[in-house]
């Protein structure tokens, strides 16, 4: 087997058909299988799959968890059965808009053997459907400046990569076990320990915004359970490079980034009570946190940030 696509979905049986569309309708010369993690989806997901499984018969293999598990168990369930070479991916909700797309990447891969991680560019599109190109820094891809938080990670939708350096790279068993919370960033800090990339410069993707994604919380509680998720992987990602000092977990800034997190919520929602609980666990001194010192200056400074929102759509 050539290549394995691996899509991860939840609920979102309409933005899966489209994906399943996208992928088996690129134009190739090899065989490629697509793998479907379902986690526990309760929205008719299963009669879709049952369709495109007796559409695509052997070219679809799936994997329905038995309770939700969240996208990294899920994701790393599913590339578990991948048979290919190659391994690409993609969202349920995100869609590939180049039909060559794969073809294109299989062929450089198999022309470049000393390359084991191709990636291409595209476009973010929120949720009016407009689109805004997503554009590289000259020194992407860095490893710790991908490990700060100030460079965004190589989006698994727009990579494909040789699946011996997966397997070289990432215990994916170590994923289920731990319950991590999300399946991009923690496998391109992996992945970057062995990689060896290649740039194309062609658009082949739009990573669309949907509500309800996949690894987005919605209430306090979500949150708390996602991001203290969030830092027990993050230690583990730090154990794997005990030799790298620009590499290292703090237990006190991983809990100021979670009462960050909260504060956002709590501004997102309005609730100012807890927007100023959160910002004083937090610590944190920016005009945002001074605002949560009265109800008036919170909700002033929340209707300056929708202002200025609408202002830039």
């Amino acid at each position: 087997m050539k290549l394995s696509i691996i899509i991860c979905t939840y609920n979102r049986k309409q933005e899966l058909e489209r994906a399943l569309d996208c992928v088996f309708g690129q134009k190739t010369d090899f065989t490629f299988e697509v793998v479907v993690g379902n986690d526990c989806s309760t929205d008719g997901t299963d009669e879709v799959l049952k369709t495109y499984k007796e559409k695509y018969n052997e070219r679809l293999v799936v994997s329905t968890l038995e309770k939700n598990c969240g996208v990294g168990t899920n994701w790393a369930k599913a590339v578990m059965l991948a048979q290919g070479e190659y391994l690409a991916f993609l969202d349920d909700d995100d869609y590939w808009t180049d039909d060559r797309r794969m073809q294109t990447m299989v062929d450089y891969l198999d022309s470049h053997p000393d390359v084991n991680l191709l990636y291409t560019n595209g476009f973010a599109e929120n949720e009016k459907g407009k689109r805004k190109p997503i554009v590289y820094p000259e020194n992407y891809p860095d490893l710790h400046l991908m490990w700060q938080g100030k460079q965004n990670c190589i989006q698994l939708n727009m990579m494909m990569v040789r699946k011996s350096l997966v397997d070289e790279c990432v215990n994916l068993e170590d994923y289920v076990r731990y319950r991590f919370p999300i399946q991009d960033w923690n496998t391109n800090i992996l992945l970057l320990r062995k990689a060896k990339c290649a740039y194309l410069d062609m658009p082949t993707c739009v990573l669309a915004y949907t509500s309800g994604a996949l690894s987005r919380p919605k209430s306090y509680e979500q949150v708390k359970e996602k991001y203290e998720r969030e830092a027990v992987m993050t230690k583990y990602l730090a154990d794997c490079f005990p030799d790298d000092p620009l590499i290292s977990f703090s237990e006190a800034d991983s809990d100021r980034y979670i009462n960050h997190i909260l504060t956002t919520l709590a501004y997102r929602r309005g609730d100012y009570k807890e927007a100023k609980h959160y910002s004083r666990l937090a610590g944190e001194t920016a005009l945002r946190d001074k605002c949560t010192r009265t109800r008036i200056t919170f909700h002033l400074f929340r209707l300056a940030k929708r202002l200025r929102w609408s202002v830039a759509d």
